[in-house]
């Protein structure tokens, strides 16, 4: 049984996980003072390492990406210090976020490769090694993935990464136009539509977006642009502007896609918005692509 210290550690980090996961900072906030507290008062060597945990999530959704990196390689640290048996598999997604929002993750296709290989059936493993592929441009090994994990329906083991792995897959779904998986992994994820693409180690954005690209490949371009627009809002509420970019390039995407009356002008602004973005806080690969988009777009959407 768990000493009273622990549980009260224990019941503040999971609200604190509860209230990030609906994007409500205020509240996690004020848990999270709260398990600070406690790891000085008990000196538990744990404590320390999962408080850090946060701090890293806040810095990347804030856009502050070195500032993440540099609380991820203390996180290790600690955890390493403490004899945390899952510090190198923490460390590792961690690290996946902050160089997919920087455009550099091919400095971690290795690493993740390699994840994959030791734990085959982690459902979260191989669909952020997926969402790496795209990012890289990798169709092939891309289609690979999704179509090992569309024979099983997209039957997610149930953890904490569960529907992060859901959403991963549904970008790649979305970006190889697959339309069927995308319709499968849109209801599989409507219920879900309020929270953040969390998994208690990393945040990936609303899953309001991930809706928009399903949507978007499946040609329900109204429920799309409703996705897209909550995204947007929810990106605003926190101040996360690399989500935010994010959500305006798919959103003008779709808008193109569509192509009513005063969707190309809608697109070209959103556009302009995410591309200045994207250059601000050194989201390469993002900003590579909404250039394309401003540049040609009818070829961004072939």
């Amino acid at each position: 049984m768990l000493d009273p210290g622990k549980r009260r550690q224990r019941a503040h980090v999971w609200r604190a996980m509860d209230a990030l996961e609906l994007g409500d900072l205020e509240t996690q906030g004020r848990h999270r003072v709260v398990q600070e507290e406690i790891a000085e008062a008990t000196g538990q060597p744990m404590f320390h390492w999962v408080n850090t945990f946060a701090p890293a999530l806040l810095a990347t959704l804030a856009g502050d990406f070195e500032r993440a990196e540099e609380i991820t390689n203390r996180s290790a640290e600690l955890g390493s210090e403490s004899g945390q048996p899952d510090v190198l598999a923490i460390y590792a997604a961690q690290i996946h976020v902050i160089r997919y929002e920087q455009g550099r993750l091919d400095e971690v296709l290795e690493i993740q490769e390699q994840a994959v290989a030791e734990a085959p059936l982690l459902d979260a493993y191989l669909s952020a090694l997926a969402l790496s592929y795209i990012e890289l441009e990798d169709s092939d090994q891309a289609r690979v993935v999704l179509e090992r994990l569309a024979a099983k329906k997209f039957a997610m083991t149930a953890t904490l990464s569960s529907r992060p792995a859901l959403c991963f897959i549904a970008e790649v779904a979305a970006r190889l136009g697959d339309r069927d998986s995308c319709a499968l992994l849109h209801e599989k994820l409507l219920p879900f539509r309020d929270q953040l693409c969390y998994s208690g180690v990393t945040l990936f954005g609303t899953i309001e977006r991930y809706l928009g690209l399903t949507a978007t490949c499946a040609g329900r371009y109204e429920e799309a642009e409703e996705h897209f627009r909550r995204s947007a809002a929810t990106c605003e509420r926190i101040e996360a502007p690399s989500w935010l970019a994010r959500t305006r390039h798919e959103w003008a995407l779709m808008l193109l896609r569509r192509n009513s009356p005063g969707d190309r002008e809608s697109a070209e602004s959103l556009l302009a918005k995410a591309l200045d973005a994207a250059g601000e806080f050194g989201c390469r690969t993002l900003e590579r692509r909404v250039s394309a988009a401003i540049e040609d777009p009818d070829r961004a959407i072939a």
